[in-house]
């Protein structure tokens, strides 16, 4: 917002009587500021949120956009106004509104994609698993993963299953199945809110994003820069951006057992997706579980 104050100055010092004076001028001068501010600048700080570029990248890209519109403003074609520029501006900033909140998402996910947000699939580690596994299915979720026979099935208190291996009654891994189905939110955003939760939590976080058949699949790994628990946390996220259709395999591990995390890979390697008629955010667990 603060680099609009010195679009709005210029105009105003600058062609105060013109503004003043001619109501079809003002309200093309109006509707640019409008388009600036509610489009422009709303997905300029979405790309550089995402693709995680310094404050300065900010600052020159949103002063060149105000010097953009403010030589729109003050051109000779801007200000001899007629009722039909007027219109057309006005027409426009209306679109670009409308656009912003109504196609937020598609917006925000064509970015992403133009952007170059999802690159090659990562490395995971085995893709095989030797043992013995039972076949998981959420109904509710419209997937199923395959676990390992000695990870012990439990229930949360949400009625939630989750999965978890021990030795000696120590837990060394807890693997959490979830969904979010409906919840209009981009795989870009997911990454950056667990990538500032990492932070918070005094961890390191790495993410790798790819695209697979028409879903946006992110692993994401933290790991604690201090000997805190849990020593890691992986997340397996697969979201369709068409039906919005979201699963998110949530591990704590406490150990630094490579036996262990391989299993893990090969759990998320399992992940089938069935495609639900109507996804619903019914499958939600109770936000003390994030």
């Amino acid at each position: 917002m603060n680099v609009l104050i010195p679009l709005a100055l210029a105009l105003i010092l600058i062609n105060h009587q013109k503004i003043r004076d001619d109501q079809y001028y003002r309200f093309s001068v109006l509707s640019i500021v409008g388009i600036t501010y509610f489009f422009i600048f709303r997905y300029i700080d979405y790309y550089l949120s995402i693709f995680t570029l310094g404050d300065i990248w900010h600052s020159i890209t949103k002063v060149i956009v105000v010097l953009i519109a403010v030589g729109i403003c003050l051109s000779p074609w801007m200000t001899k106004s007629t009722t039909v520029k007027a219109g057309v501006c006005v027409f426009l900033f209306v679109v670009s509104i409308f656009a912003a909140f109504g196609f937020d998402r598609l917006i925000k996910i064509a970015i992403t994609d133009l952007g170059g947000y999802f690159g090659e699939p990562p490395k995971i580690g085995a893709p095989e698993y030797a043992g013995d596994a039972v076949r998981y299915v959420s109904d509710t979720g419209g997937y199923s993963l395959s676990i390992p026979i000695h990870w012990e099935k439990r229930s949360h208190e949400s009625q939630a299953d989750y999965f978890v291996i021990q030795h000696e009654d120590i837990t060394l891994a807890e693997l959490r199945p979830r969904c979010f189905h409906e919840t209009g939110i981009v795989m870009a955003e997911v990454i950056k809110n667990l990538k500032a939760d990492a932070l918070i939590e005094s961890r390191l976080a790495e993410s790798h994003c790819f695209k697979q058949a028409q879903a946006h699949v992110c692993l994401v790994k933290s790991i604690a820069s201090a000997p805190i628990s849990p020593l890691e946390r992986w997340r397996w996220l697969v979201m369709n951006p068409k039906t919005q259709q979201n699963i998110d395999i949530d591990v704590l591990i406490y150990s630094d057992n490579t036996a262990i995390k391989d299993e893990i890979n090969f759990v998320f390697s399992s992940l089938k997706i069935n495609s639900l008629p109507t996804p619903t955010p019914t499958c939600l667990t109770s936000m003390d579980w994030f």
